[in-house]
């Protein structure tokens, strides 16, 4: 395995880092215990294995622009207060972040109060928010046949 030394500056000075750079990674390390384990299991039950490794999803990217737009018809929908723009990232909904790969659009979530995100098993659906989805989207569709 090749490595190479680390170098950074010390008061002007060029000196060696006491740190390694390997060209393993956590993701090879892990791929390699994937494989040992299943191979052991598969060994041990008597039968056959196939692992697959791709990429297993794709990161969720917004356009900018779809983006704004879909804050702005928030804000008009339901006042400046109700909307937020700028949130953390998330990760999630990897097959929209296909669809996004293709198609410029923004993926937006409305809140559900101080609970638990879905597909927790502490989540609460807010059935009364229907309502205000269902008029976010028309407003959505209104704004984009203006």
């Amino acid at each position: 395995m090749a490595e190479r030394e680390l170098w950074h500056r010390d008061r002007g000075r060029r000196r060696k880092s006491h740190r390694v750079a390997c060209r393993r990674t956590f993701r090879t390390l892990v791929l390699d215990k994937v494989r040992s384990i299943t191979k052991a299991q598969a060994e041990a039950f008597n039968c056959g294995y196939e692992i697959h490794e791709g990429v297993a999803g794709a990161v969720l990217v917004n356009t900018p622009e779809n983006t704004q737009w879909a804050y702005k018809v928030a804000q008009e929908t339901f006042g400046e207060e109700n909307a937020v723009y700028g949130m953390h990232p998330y990760m999630g909904s990897e097959d929209f972040a296909f669809m996004l790969q293709k198609k410029a659009g923004t993926y937006c979530m409305m809140g559900n109060g101080d609970t638990f995100m879905v597909h927790h098993p502490k989540y609460v659906f807010n059935q009364d928010l229907l309502s205000r989805g269902a008029t976010y989207w028309v407003a959505l569709t209104e704004a984009y046949l203006d």
